[in-house]
C-alpha cells in the first residue's frame, strides 16, 4: 500500500486513487481549470 502524508500531516492512502475513474476525473478537472484559465475566469481548484 502507498501512503502519503496530507497537508495537515496526516497519513494518506493513494493506492487507491489508481483507477480509471479517478484518472479521467482529474483530467477533467485539469482540462476544466485550463478552459477557465484562458477564459479569464476563476479556476476550479487555484493553486496558492
Amino acid at each position: 500500500m502507498q501512503e502519503a502524508l496530507g497537508s495537515a500531516g496526516t497519513r494518506v492512502d493513494i493506492a487507491r486513487s489508481n483507477t480509471v475513474e479517478t484518472h479521467q476525473a482529474m483530467a477533467d478537472l485539469t482540462i476544466n481549470n485550463l478552459v477557465s484559465y484562458f477564459n479569464d475566469e476563476k479556476l476550479l481548484t487555484p493553486v496558492v
